[in-house]
C-alpha cells in the first residue's frame, strides 16, 4: 500500500517538474548537470542504485550551486534521488525529496 502511494506520489511530483520548467539547452554542448543526469540514467537503467544515487546527488549539489536553490534543475535532482530511494525502498526519505520538489514547483 505505501509503496503504491509513494508511485502515485512520484508521478504527480514529476508532472510538477515538468511545470517547474526546465530550461531548454538542445543543440549545445552538454553541461556538467546533463552529463551527471545522463550518467544517472545509465546507471538506474542497469539497476546500479547506489551509482545511480552518486550521480542524481551530484546533479542536486550543481544544481542549488549553479542555478541556485528552487530552480528547475534542482527539482530535476530531486527527483532523481527519490526515484533511486523508492527503487531502494527507503520510501521516507523518497518522499522527502518528492516534497522538496513539490515545493519549488509551487
Amino acid at each position: 500500500m505505501l509503496s503504491r502511494v509513494l508511485i502515485q506520489f512520484h508521478v504527480i511530483a514529476f508532472a510538477a517538474l515538468l511545470l517547474a520548467g526546465l530550461p531548454s539547452v538542445a543543440g549545445s554542448a552538454p553541461t556538467d548537470l546533463e552529463v551527471y543526469e545522463n550518467e544517472f540514467d545509465r546507471y538506474f537503467d542497469a539497476r546500479d542504485y547506489e551509482r545511480a544515487l552518486s550521480a542524481g546527488q551530484k546533479v542536486l549539489d550543481l544544481a542549488r550551486n549553479d542555478r541556485g536553490i528552487n530552480s528547475g534543475m534542482e527539482a530535476l535532482g530531486h527527483n532523481l534521488v527519490g526515484t533511486v530511494y523508492q527503487e531502494q525502498g527507503q520510501f521516507s526519505l523518497a518522499k522527502q525529496h518528492f516534497r522538496q520538489l513539490l515545493k519549488i514547483a509551487e
